[in-house]
């Protein structure tokens, strides 16, 4: 049904070839044939991601610059509620890189303060006396 729908819209300007599959393997994978414009060059199939066409793919060719659309465009709530899903997603991902950024930081800072007070732990004086309290009463209640 894809291959029918993209050959209607396709069929004044593409042709279509596609390489040969061994027969066991057609069980299991599906045939994809690639569209060839008029100037011979394979085209590219990308996604539009305009606020006026949010989501929908469409094929292009980088040689004669020529453009078709291949989903059906969308309605007109979708042209209204996608953009704004699209700009929320968005600025959710930026929250959560810079969640992941403090994280790393903070997981640093962690790292280092433990590393310090090990340091301060296994430490010793010139005499050779340990200086982290080792067995040491810090304070002494009365």
């Amino acid at each position: 049904m894809h291959v029918y729908i993209l050959k209607t819209l396709l069929a004044p300007t593409f042709f279509y070839s596609h390489s040969t599959v061994h027969p066991i393997a057609k069980r299991f994978l599906r045939v994809s044939k690639m569209a060839i414009c008029r100037c011979g060059m394979e085209t590219t199939k990308l996604t539009s991601w305009t606020d006026r066409n949010p989501g929908r793919q469409f094929l292009n060719c980088s040689i004669c610059g020529f453009v078709r659309w291949v989903d059906p465009p969308m309605c007109a709530r979708a042209l209204v509620v996608n953009p704004g899903l699209i700009r929320s997603m968005n600025r959710l991902e930026e929250r959560v890189a810079i969640a992941s950024a403090e994280l790393w930081n903070y997981r640093l800072i962690l790292f280092y303060s433990w590393m310090c007070f090990l340091f301060f732990l296994t430490s010793k004086d010139l005499d050779g006396n340990r200086i982290g309290g080792g067995g040491v009463l810090l304070y002494a209640s009365n």
